[in-house]
């Protein structure tokens, strides 16, 4: 995607059931392509999967759907 420059969450939530947390929350991030170019921003709903293991929380799965912000 090119690097972000800035990022916003909000609306986290976080689910526990047996060894595993199911983390979701809204993204904004500000991403330049190309360094003459100003960032432009992308808008995603994140799921991040969480298991549980004896050196802690591993991620196990992520998923992002993005959206176009409106115009």
């Amino acid at each position: 995607m090119g690097a972000t420059v800035e990022a916003e969450s909000s609306e986290v939530t976080c689910r526990e059931r047996g060894g595993r947390a199911i983390v979701t929350c809204f993204q904004r991030m500000r991403i330049r392509r190309l360094p003459d170019l100003p960032p432009f921003l992308v808008q995603a709903v994140a799921t991040r999967v969480w298991f549980s293991t004896d050196e802690g929380r591993r991620p196990g799965h992520m998923q992002l759907s993005r959206r176009q912000p409106s115009a």
